[in-house]
């Protein structure tokens, strides 16, 4: 049946604080591989895409540094594709808490997971 199907083929992303790094883990069940990321006003382009895989839970992820982030919020945005090709874009955002000592705390979030074409 189509609703399982699409149950079980689902794609998301999920961005996590990891000390002074924001982790990036795939919650869906199927195979991602990211192209682009923006943060902030910075864009990372990949020649090779990363994967990150599905069911690995924390054990397989994708970590971005906030380099130039030095105060307040900012944006995130990930473009990728599944495992059968499909483009996606994932928002969420952020904020630095506190820098001491040249270490930065962040705080993150998760808006959406959608299809969405985008160009490279």
């Amino acid at each position: 049946n189509r609703r399982m199907q699409s149950l079980e083929d689902y794609v998301a992303v999920s961005f996590t604080p990891y000390g002074d790094k924001i982790k990036v883990l795939n919650t869906g069940r199927l195979n991602v591989y990211l192209y682009r990321f923006v943060l902030g006003e910075r864009t990372v382009g990949f020649e090779k895409p990363r994967m990150i895989p599905a069911n690995a839970g924390d054990a397989s992820w994708y970590w971005i540094p906030p380099d130039g982030i030095t105060a307040g919020e900012f944006r995130i945005d990930l473009y990728f594709k599944d495992e059968f090709g499909k483009k996606y874009k994932a928002e969420g955002g952020g904020a630095i808490l506190k820098v001491e000592n040249d270490r930065i705390e962040v705080s993150v979030w998760t808006n959406s997971t959608s299809l969405f074409e985008w160009e490279i």
